[in-house]
Order: structure tokens, then sequence, then C-alpha cells
């Protein structure tokens, strides 16, 4: 998965799928592993050849670079795994870099780029970010993968989510799904952008990054862009301001839904006094 995004598509999907697995599959201890390496990837498949029991492998892979993505093609069993590659726009990708290196991060790993300035830090991270890049284009062609792109992910999450679980050939009931759509909130009409919750907005950075900024990441991301379609038309206005009253009806809801539940573990208490 790409930057931007990424986390909320994973960790929604991670909820529906573990509840799944609790349910639905005879594995003692089974552990819900995450792989963010090659080793990671490595370790948890030989655990579980040696004992199918042992670990459920299920988690983001996020290493990219193309000398992990080959590693990572050598140690998948390519006849039962599922791959599912979110890609985003490179420009969006890039922005929401610059603010979650500053937010999220050690500075000391940063040193190489200027976090002070979006320019310089376009300048000088763009073909950096690229070789990360350059891996996902390998693992869409070369495994039978499901692709799918973020702002189609953020105008029907139902969609998405109905559409992976398709692709594992599971069965899980469609007010599950509803519940997790309803929790992939990616429009933030607060526009934080100095917090973890900035706006998810598809194709928000080409009206704010400058038009240089921009050229110098297409040129660089030509061949990504030609392969994922990039840059995709915008979403009208009119649709961005449905899907901003969607997502605050939604915290509404998911702040009462809160409440509810705190009242009513009250309630449960006070009558078992």
């Amino acid at each position: 998965m790409s930057r931007g995004g990424s986390s909320i598509c994973f960790h929604i999907l991670q909820n529906l799928l573990a509840d799944w697995f609790d349910k639905h599959l005879d594995k003692e201890g089974a552990a819900y592993e995450s792989a963010t390496d090659v080793s990671d990837l490595q370790s948890l498949y030989k655990a579980e050849s040696e004992d199918p029991k042992a670990n459920l492998l299920f988690g983001p892979y996020r290493k990219t670079e193309k000398a992990y993505v080959d590693s990572f093609l050598d140690v998948i069993d390519h006849n039962t795994s599922k791959v599912i590659i979110i890609s985003r726009d490179p420009v969006d990708c890039i922005y929401s870099w610059f603010h979650a290196a500053k937010l999220h991060y050690r500075k000391e790993d940063w040193v190489n780029f200027d976090l002070e300035d979006i320019d310089n830090f376009v300048e000088k991270f763009t073909s950096h970010y690229h070789n990360d890049c350059r891996g996902l284009m390998d693992i869409a062609i070369k495994t039978d993968a499901l692709v799918f792109d973020y702002a189609n992910i953020v105008r029907s999450p139902v969609d998405y989510i109905s559409k992976v679980i398709t692709y594992l050939n599971i069965n899980i009931p469609q007010s599950a799904i509803n519940t997790a759509s309803n929790l992939m909130s990616f429009i933030n009409p607060y526009e934080e952008i100095n917090s973890h919750r900035r706006s998810g907005i598809p194709g928000a950075a080409r009206g704010i990054l400058g038009k240089e900024a921009i050229n110098q990441i297409d040129h660089v991301f030509n061949d990504f862009n030609d392969f994922f379609n990039y840059p995709a038309p915008p979403i009208p206005e009119s649709e961005l301001r449905l899907l901003r009253e969607i997502s605050s009806i939604r915290d509404s809801l998911t702040e009462l839904m809160s409440k509810y539940s705190d009242l009513q573990n009250t309630v449960d208490l006070m009558s078992e006094s």
C-alpha cells in the first residue's frame, strides 16, 4: 500500500477478517501477524509450514522497494496467497509524507529531506519515493493481485470491502460490512492538516502544490502514472460536499454510539448492584 489512507484501508479489513477468523477457522492459538518486511514474511511462513495451526498471515506489507519486492515475490506462495494493492496519486502521497514525517517519525530519520519547505522536500524526496513505489507495479504484474485506486475506495467504501471479501472467498454479513464502512472516514471536513486525521480528499494536493513541484513528481513517476492511470479526473465539488457531509454525520453517529455504550454499561452495572 502506498502512503495516504493506507492505514484505515487496512485496519478496517483487519477488524472484519479477524472477527471472521475467530468464528470460522478452527485454528487453536492462531495468531494474526503483521508482515512489515521480508524477514517477517519468512518467519511467518516458516512457522506456518512447521505447524499449520500456528499462524494466520494477515497484515500490510509497506516495503515496496524493488529489492524487498523481489524477496516478497520469492517468499509468498503464488498458488494460495491473496495480494491486494491500493495505489494513490503520487502527488497526494508525497504531500501526505511531508506532513506525516513531521508528525509521526523521528527527525533524525529525515535529515536528508527538508521538512520545513514543501518545494524543497518534493525536489529531494520524489526520486527516493519513486524507488520505493516501483515494486508495486512488479507485484501487480507478477501476481493475481486485486488492485484498487484509493479515490474509488473513498467514494465507495462498501464496494471496496465487498470486492475484497469476494476476492478472499469468505462470507461476511452485509450488516458487518456496513458497520465497517461507517468507520472509514477519509474526508475530514475540518481540514486538520497537522493531525493524523488530515483530509484524505483524492487529488487535493494538485490544488495545493505549485506547478513546478507537480510537474517534477509527474515526470519522475511517469511509468507509475501510466500503469495506474494517474492523474485521475478530480472528484466534482458537488460530490465532495456530499462526502464531507457524510463524514460529518458519521463522526456524530460514532460519538453518539460511544456515549450510548457508556450509558448502557453504567445502567448494567447499576442493575447488577
